[in-house]
């Protein structure tokens, strides 16, 4: 690093110093923090999850105690109270921290829990968001979106309208069935300027939403039910993933996850080993899904348009339809 203001050996002004100990704001140090957590915790007898490189696992017996990191913040869980408190204790001789008590507000998101479940919004960072964009006293929206609209300065002010009338939303997660289910969905060539597909889903755990992602897919689909086909085929590494994770966290499910398609030709395509003329091009990555589909490791069921939850990723929608898929 150069030499600090006020510091500076005359004799040789052009010297830098040579660190022996990483500092705060140079690009190496959250790897180095990092990694001196994580070898603390491994003495400790955490395990780091395969999954996710930011979770660490405890299990002896039936008690099990998970960590997740995000930078310098960490949360804590566990099945037996007084291991959190034990293991804050031995972080608390090995690193200087501050103990804010249950979670309230993380990353953006508020975290209330009452008698029914743990309530996730993000009122705060909303309006946050409305000041700096001078927003606040914009008049609120019904929907962000509506069929026909292109990208331009309203729908952006359109989208910070809605958000605003809609600031006390969130996400419920109560106790329930522990089934792993996904609705996907595609449009087809959507995007004007390349003719790409995109790909939206939504993973529920039980009843409660835990994943959703809309993405424009790699290559252009030269059919609906390719785009649909591809859309399934990413959804299902995903649950892959996800049911992998959930295993590592000693949490059993009874079923194969589920998928929730509305497009017949991608579901027969993925359970039929059907190739033509116009398939035979698809890249091999994506028949990913048959392997799983044949070993029954995913199940897949047709879903009608109108109850297809993902619906609302992938397609601007009029008011009524739009708040029947959102609530």
């Amino acid at each position: 690093m150069e030499q600090p203001k006020g510091f500076v050996n005359s004799n040789f002004p052009d010297y830098v110093c040579k660190l022996t100990k990483s500092l705060c704001g140079l690009k190496q140090a959250p790897r180095a923090w990092f990694m001196r957590l994580s070898q603390t915790l491994l003495e400790f007898g955490f395990l780091s999850s395969p999954m996710d490189a930011s979770l660490f696992v405890y299990h002896k017996g039936n008690i099990h105690l998970f960590i997740l990191i995000y930078v310098d913040d960490i949360l804590v869980t566990s099945t037996d109270p007084s291991l959190i408190q034990s293991l804050i204790k031995k972080l608390q001789t090995e690193f200087k921290m501050k103990d804010h008590g249950p979670l309230g507000y993380f990353l953006g998101i508020q975290a209330s829990r009452d008698s029914f479940g743990l309530h996730l919004r993000q009122y705060k960072y909303i309006g946050d968001l409305l000041h700096q964009t001078k927003m606040a006293g914009a008049k609120p929206a019904s929907s962000p979106c509506t069929t026909g609209l292109k990208l331009s300065v309203h729908v952006a002010k359109l989208v910070l309208r809605y958000l605003k009338g809609t600031i006390d939303l969130g996400l419920w997660y109560t106790k329930g069935e522990q089934t792993l289910q996904a609705f996907c969905d595609s449009d087809w060539a959507g995007n004007p300027n390349d003719r790409r597909s995109t790909t939206g889903y939504g993973v529920f755990f039980g009843s409660c939403l835990i994943l959703w992602t809309a993405k424009k897919q790699s290559v252009v689909a030269r059919s609906s039910t390719e785009a649909e086909y591809k859309a399934l085929t990413i959804t299902t590494a995903e649950l892959y993933l996800l049911r992998m994770l959930l295993k590592e966290l000693h949490i059993s499910l009874p079923t194969a996850p589920t998928i929730w398609c509305d497009n017949n030709g991608a579901l027969a395509l993925a359970s039929y080993h059907v190739f033509h003329a116009r398939t035979k091009h698809i890249e091999v990555d994506f028949h990913f899904i048959r392997e799983k589909v044949a070993n029954r490791d995913i199940s897949l069921q047709f879903i009608g348009s109108y109850d297809q939850t993902a619906y609302i990723i992938t397609k601007g929608l009029s008011l009524a339809p739009f708040c029947l898929l959102r609530d």
